[in-house]
């Protein structure tokens, strides 16, 4: 299974939120999980750190995912990490 980071927009008490979360996608390269709560940089050492965030920079290029669409398919029905 692989996995990347991505922006995803949810709706939460009634407002619009954007953040990176962890998406993890089956073999076809459809999104089918993803993590419940939004995920940040981080590393053992300041070159790890940079790496991460990078990777956070490269998610803002991919479009963005609807939480409730990844969540919602029968796929991932009792998988939200």
């Amino acid at each position: 299974m692989s996995w990347n980071y991505r922006v995803v927009h949810r709706e939460v008490d009634g407002e619009h939120v954007y953040a990176i979360h962890e998406v993890y996608y089956n073999p076809a390269g459809v999104p089918t999980m993803v993590t419940e709560n939004p995920i940040y940089p981080m590393g053992e050492t300041w070159d790890e750190f940079q790496k991460d965030l990078n990777s956070y920079n490269m998610a803002m290029l991919d479009p963005i995912l609807e939480y409730d669409d990844i969540t919602s398919t029968p796929a991932a029905a009792g998988k939200v990490v």
